[in-house]
């Protein structure tokens, strides 16, 4: 069991890599948005929401993980 959550998880991570470079916010949001953001600061928060990263930025990744997760189980399960 062990071995099969740590190749499922290894696939999730490789795909990350492949798509985006990484698995860090930072990292995804410098592929995606041609920059990183501190989003504790109110000036890149801003510049951030600006950019669309919560509007559809974010939850496209978000939806692609989803995807990929879900993807991922149904392999391991067969279907």
């Amino acid at each position: 069991m062990k071995d099969r959550a740590f190749t499922s998880a290894k696939e999730l991570h490789d795909r990350f890599m492949e798509e985006y470079g990484g698995i860090l916010c930072r990292e995804i949001q410098q592929k995606i948005m041609g920059r990183s953001f501190d989003l504790t600061k109110k000036e890149d928060f801003d510049a951030f929401l600006n950019a669309g990263g919560h509007s559809d930025k974010c939850p496209d990744v978000v939806g692609k993980a989803a995807r990929w997760t879900a993807e991922i189980i149904m392999e391991d399960l067969g279907r």
